[in-house]
């Protein structure tokens, strides 16, 4: 499907919803996806070494976690 197809196709059903609710979630899902390029290639690199870390074991029990942050908010 080209482009200009999928443009098409989504104005019509945005056209067609009357539920405000959906058609707010679609509008933040959109702004949302419009971020900065450069912070979205951060976030995505981000994701992939903690999915990286993940595999590999590299994680905190509960009680590490507690520890590590005990002095955040005081």
């Amino acid at each position: 499907m080209e482009t200009i197809e999928i443009k098409s196709k989504l104005q019509k059903l945005i056209d067609e919803q009357d539920d405000m609710k959906i058609l707010q979630e679609i509008y933040i899902f959109l702004q949302e996806t419009t971020i900065n390029p450069r912070l979205r290639l951060k976030l995505s690199e981000r994701a992939k070494k903690s999915e990286a870390d993940i595999i590999a074991g590299r994680t905190f029990t509960k009680e590490e976690i507690l520890q590590r942050t005990n002095h955040i908010g005081r």
